[in-house]
């Protein structure tokens, strides 16, 4: 009967072990071999392949059948194989295999020859690399032909194949990382053939140059003091690199138009563009802070226009300053019932706002030792926003109509005259209240003074004086759960009951759908958070069809993945809030929140490290939108002006970026539209 593959490894197994019962398990791998078995066949073979003997070369030769999936055996038996099957044959030393296959790649076939060639540029084989000089084989291509002969040290057959070099350069162009880095160890000593590499990576854009490379030709240069060659390669290699590479030069600088930007290079200090330079190309990796929350997990947050940060805990809300490095400041909040709204105004003042235990609605403002006042309102209260005056709280009248509350913000607890209770509904000629109240959501955008709410609807007003000028409504799915969010005077971000994160922009008198995102269902909430620095948005979502929860960066004009710093979506997140100006994010999870700076733009994070000859006019516009974004203090700025500086001189242009983000252009100077 036919052996199984399992029976045939056994008995191979008793061959090898040389036992009593070798004898016998050889013998019977042959007749079963001779009866056309394949597990028997292959299982000899392996014995061959590793330890070769006569006796078993016989049976072989005999049944002239190939090992399952060929490889060697072809090689064996003198049948058509690859060539990579046939280098790797070769490659067998002390094995009749080994000799067979050299004869082989010496009866004349190129591509045999092309492979073995290939084999010794790259891994540097011995034996192989022996049997190429003996014999003179050489690759039919005449770059790697040159690159061929400079690796084996056949430097005279290298000047007659390429006697100007151009055939070397390339070569290096098209080479792998691990045959550059031979082609650099051998033209060490040649000091025309470090330019020739320095001039073929320059060719190439630096497409792929690593910093190994950088560093290799940047001290070849130095050390043989070709500083116009050195120059020329700084102007090329990323910004990191061109620094390094600047403060080699000693008693030589460019004249003309190149020696602003390398005295800018050399006045440099180099810590300090390393530390910015990591806040752009990772951030989260550089200086974070950690605030633990002794008041337990942390639900929501919510930032001041002054910096301070308020946590929002099972008791009460923490209120943090910046640095966020002392003790928090304590606000006991109220008995409620669900989550109470949050909103952090200057001088460590706090507004709550909810529903308590008996069902009423409250308004609690605190802040100071020993000084709360708790306004009663309606059945529910929905949600806070700041406004330029103060604050607004959405709410109900006793009617069951919506209305929003304006309350200023001075430093004294007092309503302004006649309360403005106003029914949006009516207003804006849509329905009447049709969902309960905590389905409600309301967001401000306190330069312009306009107010949305969403429910049933997505309303749009203006604030003006005691007035609110309805300006547009659209769709919005009621349920638990909503966001709203401005994110300028005409654009808004919201999160529906579904889980759809929307996009819209104001034109005229309609709200229209600019981006659109499905998010995965979450424990606390999806928390979208605008974040314009960076021009992204950071959503708490399950990435990677994950059952895990965890931050996610989207793109602010698609609603489009986007990297998410490794830190970053590390954590295990409960909610997310940014400063008003989106310069700063906070992440909230069990008896934490982190702050940090949340980036810069994609497009920006891309040029931390790529090398000044791959980029473009347009890289020079996102820099400098970038530049107008961020903070005077921003850990990044440094790195980036530096950036700047380095891309104006290579294009000879410069944007100026008004208050809008257009491009201010002078009259010789090129305007690039897109986005940063």
């Amino acid at each position: 009967m036919p052996l199984s593959a399992a029976k045939a490894a056994r008995l191979a197994w008793q061959v090898r072990g040389r036992r009593p019962l070798a004898w016998w398990a050889a013998r019977r791998l042959v007749r079963a071999g001779d009866r056309g078995d394949v597990h028997a066949t292959d299982a000899l073979w392996d014995l061959w392949l590793g330890q070769p003997s006569d006796e078993l070369w016989t049976a072989l030769s005999r049944w002239r059948r190939p090992r399952t999936g060929g490889g060697r055996s072809l090689v064996a038996l003198g049948e058509p194989a690859a060539a990579s099957v046939v280098v790797d044959a070769a490659c067998q030393v002390g094995h009749p295999v080994a000799d067979t296959a050299r004869a082989l790649i010496l009866a004349g076939r190129q591509d045999l020859v092309d492979a073995v060639c290939a084999v010794v540029m790259s891994t540097e084989d011995d034996g192989l690399t022996r049997l190429c000089l003996e014999h003179h084989l050489a690759p039919a291509d005449p770059r790697q032909g040159a690159v061929f002969f400079l690796l084996t040290g056949q430097g005279e057959r290298y000047r007659l194949a390429d006697p100007d070099h151009s055939l070397l350069a390339l070569a290096y162009q098209a080479a792998g990382d691990s045959e550059r880095s031979r082609i650099r160890a051998e033209v060490a000593g040649e000091p025309d053939l470090v330019r020739v590499l320095a001039d073929a990576v320059r060719r190439d854009r630096m497409a792929r140059v690593t910093g190994q490379e950088a560093g290799y030709l940047i001290d070849a240069l130095a050390t043989r003091r070709d500083w116009p060659a050195l120059w020329a390669l700084a102007r090329d290699l990323p910004v990191m690199d061109a620094v390094k590479a600047a403060h080699r030069f000693h008693g030589w600088r460019p004249e003309g138009p190149d020696e602003p930007l390398f005295s800018t290079l050399i006045r440099v200090d180099r810590v300090q563009l390393a530390r910015s330079h990591s806040a752009v190309a990772e951030p989260w990796t550089g200086p974070w802070t950690t605030l633990v929350s002794t008041g337990s997990d942390v639900a929501d947050g919510s930032f001041a226009p002054d910096g301070r940060l308020a946590a929002l805990c099972r008791r009460s809300v923490e209120v943090f300053a910046p640095p966020f490095r002392g003790e928090p400041q304590r606000v006991e909040r109220p008995p409620a019932l669900g989550q109470p709204a949050v909103l952090a105004l200057d001088h460590g003042l706090v507004i709550l706002a909810g529903m308590d235990e008996k069902g009423s609605g409250f308004i609690t403002r605190g802040g100071h030792e020993r000084y709360a006042t708790r306004y009663r309102t309606s059945p529910v209260v929905a949600g806070l926003a700041r406004t330029a005056a103060g604050f607004v709280a959405l709410t109900s009248d006793r009617s069951g109509r919506l209305r929003l509350r304006l309350q200023p913000e001075d430093g004294r607890d007092f309503l302004i005259p006649a309360p403005l209770f106003l029914n949006l509904g009516t207003q804006l000629g849509m329905s009447a209240l049709k969902v309960p109240l905590r389905w409600w959501t309301v967001a401000t955008e306190p330069d312009s003074g306009r107010i949305a709410v969403a429910g049933d609807g997505l309303y749009v007003a203006e604030l003006a004086g005691d007035r609110l000028r309805p300006l547009a409504a659209a769709p919005f799915g009621a349920g638990p759960g909503p966001r709203l969010a401005f994110s300028g005077p005409d654009r808004l971000i919201g999160l529906d009951h579904l889980r759809r994160l929307r996009v819209w922009r104001l034109a005229g008198n309609e709200v229209l759908v600019v981006a659109e995102r499905q998010l995965e269902e979450v424990s606390g909430g999806n928390f979208p958070v605008d974040l314009p620095v960076a021009g992204m948005i950071a959503v708490i979502d399950r990435a990677d069809d994950s059952a895990r929860e965890r931050v996610c960066y989207l793109d602010r004009e698609t609603l489009a993945d986007v990297p998410t710093p490794r830190r970053l979506a590390d954590l295990f997140p409960m909610c997310l809030f940014a400063s008003p100006d989106g310069a700063t994010l906070a992440v909230g999870g069990q008896g934490f929140v982190e702050v940090g700076d949340p980036g810069c733009a994609p497009a920006v994070v891309a040029l931390a490290d790529r090398p000044l000859a791959a980029t473009s006019p347009a890289d020079l516009y996102a820099v400098t939108a970038q530049l107008s974004r961020i903070r005077p203090d921003a850990p990044a700025r440094p790195f980036l002006e530096l950036l700047r500086a380095c891309l104006t001189h290579r294009f000879g242009v410069d944007f100026a970026i008004g208050e809008a983000g257009s491009v201010g252009v002078r009259g010789d100077d090129i305007a690039l539209g897109g986005m940063a």
